[in-house]
């Protein structure tokens, strides 16, 4: 899937899939994308660098850091594109007017 700069800053569920490991008999090998893992992801995109988009989390910041915004730590998902089934981008609610 082709991901570009646009989603950056945006809060998406990707829904992606993953090499799986499994062990079993010959006779109960699952092909095609059913061997694959799925996953599904909600954040924010940080990046898309390279076909691989980076989903934050959550972001922390340690007590006594300088200013109210300043984020230490954050954690992430690194994804390849190629792995990405879908993306969704989810719109703030609009608040109603008084």
């Amino acid at each position: 899937m082709v991901i570009g700069r646009k989603y950056v800053g945006k809060f998406v569920e990707v829904t992606w899939r993953d090499p799986n490991f499994r062990r079993c008999e010959i006779r109960e090998v699952v092909k095609g994308l059913g061997a694959l893992a799925t996953w599904r992801e909600y954040g924010v995109v940080h990046d898309v660098t390279d076909d691989v988009i980076q989903v934050v989390h959550s972001a922390a910041r340690n007590v006594g850091s300088a200013g109210d915004d300043a984020t230490d730590e954050i954690a992430y998902t690194s994804i390849h594109t190629a792995l990405i089934e879908k993306i969704t981008v989810f719109e703030p609610v609009k608040e109603p007017v008084a």
